[in-house]
């Protein structure tokens, strides 16, 4: 197990296997369920993801945030901390993002990738000036969806009955859209020009 001595005549002799020795090592390093020295090793390999996945599995939480931080920057902790909020689940998960003041980041990259029920959990419980915000973005899948009934009750939800009578406009669903126009300033004007 002299693996610095070994590593040295790796990189002298044969340089071009250097980097899978190194994740030779970590994979070594991790079935003795020893997580620091095969972050070393992933890390010499410069394979953060691997390291951080590895923290992933074993829920270890606390380390992969910091691999990704530190390797990874900004967005990779974003990630890894929605991940294991995600994980969590819940409250658990919601406070874990809201103690590290990823509450509104989290909410983005729920929504980028239309994970509305986690992005309505977060602003329910840490960020309810959210919820109107969520709302709209929910509404707005579901019109693209065909989902229209369900849109309009997102876009009242958000507080945006325009948005909905023009998409009642749209689809020339002429009743729907009048009688949410009732609600919006000039909106029978513009059903009836329509």
């Amino acid at each position: 197990r002299n693996f610095d001595r070994m590593l040295m005549l790796v990189s002298q002799f044969r340089k071009e296997v250097l980097n899978d020795t190194y994740l030779h090592l970590a994979g070594q390093f991790l079935a003795e369920s020893n997580l620091k020295q095969a972050e070393h090793y992933f890390l010499c390999a410069k394979d953060w993801k691997a390291a951080v996945n590895m923290y992933r599995e074993r829920l270890e939480w606390d380390d992969a945030l910091r691999v990704a931080k530190t390797h990874g920057g900004a967005q990779a902790y974003k990630q890894v901390a929605y991940a294991s909020a995600v994980t969590l689940g819940g409250e658990a998960g919601v406070k874990l993002l809201s103690s590290r003041g990823l509450s509104q980041s989290a909410i983005s990259y729920a929504l980028e990738r239309s994970d509305y029920s986690f992005a309505f959990q977060i602003a329910t419980l840490s960020l309810p000036s959210e919820l109107p915000n969520i709302h709209f973005h929910f509404a707005m899948s579901l019109e693209d969806s065909g989902s229209f009934m369900r849109a309009e009750e997102e876009f009242l939800k958000a507080n945006k009955p325009r948005e909905a009578m023009e998409m009642y406009l749209h689809q020339h669903e002429w009743e729907h859209a009048e009688r949410v126009a009732q609600n919006v300033e000039g909106g029978l004007e513009e059903v009836y020009e329509a």
